[in-house]
């Protein structure tokens, strides 16, 4: 660091010191100070979480400085220093202020996008899977707010982005993908309706449809159980009620037929999306049955064969990773072979290449003719 830094630097301090609080104009001037001799903004962004580190007692001014290095950060992105500090600002405001954290979420993201465009090669790839992390778990978010229309762009971006890359885990969000986007569309339905519910009342076909959107493919029981009527079936009357409630509550026969509720009737006719969903409150059914059932018999052995079949129904829902690319070794000729020998194998296929003869090569023609040139010369 050279001399008018370190000078700035002791400014910092003794301001932090000397002011209980400073005010915005205050602020803003000695940030100027700070960043007055820096010629780039990945300079700035440097010296600006130097001057942060300084001021731990002022808890106001550090995150002012954080905030803006990571600003300066952004616009340095294409300097390796700019985008280094930036996500190192990020790091300490994430620490330092949670209550901000959907801020600073938003700052990431945009952070890893602009390196992503700038960065090339294995700094390439390392960014684009940071930036698939950070959407993944919004989206994540958003599905467990049950907002799976916002939960859609960015498993869309997550998804488009690792399947540029390659990455093995491309076809799981694809998948994840396809549900949110399928579900957004079972929120309108179910919007949809409500609405005609309301003007109809008596309407038991719209009232059952709803009710079993809400059980069946929204995984929604307690809300389905505002829409029971004595015009529905005894059976939804009867079961909706109970897995409204939590399972720790239910005894062992409300277990089990619950169980055999959603594995046998309410995972007819489902795709994969919502399919997986009844499998799993089964599951959770049948395992609560056989925490409280002590005794050894037909209960039991039936609670045990539907478990093991679930298990496999999920493995077969599951979407795999891709396979592990294989590395292309480029393989050396043998020792001693010259042009003379390589030249004599031209227009021949190579043992255990599975490469196509020469004279197919797609820069076959453009070689001839660089080697006439050459030799005419």
């Amino acid at each position: 660091m050279n001399k008018p830094v370190l000078i700035t630097m002791a400014g910092v301090a003794m301001l932090a010191g000397l002011l209980p609080a400073l005010a915005d104009d205050q602020t803003d001037a000695l940030i100027q100070e700070v960043t007055r001799t820096a010629k780039t903004p990945a300079e700035r962004a440097m010296r600006l979480y130097e001057a942060a580190q300084m001021v731990e007692e002022d808890a106001e001014l550090q995150a002012k400085l954080l905030s803006e290095a990571v600003e300066q950060g952004l616009e340095g992105v294409a300097e390796e220093a700019g985008r280094n500090t930036a996500e190192k600002a990020l790091d300490d405001l994430v620490e330092k202020q949670a209550g901000k954290a959907g801020l600073w979420r938003t700052k990431r993201e945009e952070l890893y996008r602009r390196w992503y465009r700038v960065a090339q090669g294995d700094e390439k790839r390392s960014v684009g899977r940071k930036l698939i992390d950070l959407l993944v778990a919004e989206g994540e978010r958003q599905e467990q707010a049950g907002e799976w229309a916002q939960a859609v762009v960015p498993l869309g971006e997550a998804s488009t982005l690792a399947a540029y890359l390659r990455l093995r885990e491309q076809d799981r969000l694809k998948h994840r993908h396809h549900r949110a986007a399928y579900m957004s569309t079972v929120e309108r339905r179910v919007e949809g309706l409500k609405t005609s519910l309301e003007k109809t009342p008596g309407d038991a076909t719209v009232r059952g449809a709803l009710v079993r959107a809400l059980v069946v493919e929204m995984d929604r029981p307690d809300e389905a159980t505002e829409f029971l009527s004595a015009e529905l079936d005894e059976t939804w009357r009867t079961y909706v009620p109970l897995a409204a409630q939590p399972v720790d509550r239910l005894q062992a026969r409300a277990c089990l037929e619950l169980g055999d509720w959603y594995f046998g009737d309410l995972t007819k006719g489902t795709n994969d999306f919502t399919r997986e969903w009844m499998l799993r409150r089964a599951r959770t059914y049948y395992e609560r049955f056989a925490a409280l059932h002590e005794g050894k018999d037909a209960a039991a052995l039936k609670a045990k064969v539907a478990l093991d079949n679930i298990a496999d129904e999920l493995a077969k829902l599951e979407v795999p990773l891709r396979p592990e690319p294989e590395e292309q070794v480029a393989k050396k000729p043998p020792e001693g072979e010259g042009e003379e020998s390589r030249e004599r194998t031209e227009g021949q296929e190579r043992d255990g290449e599975g490469r196509p003869p020469a004279e197919q090569h797609p820069y076959r023609r453009l070689i001839d003719r660089w080697r006439k040139h050459r030799w005419r010369r």
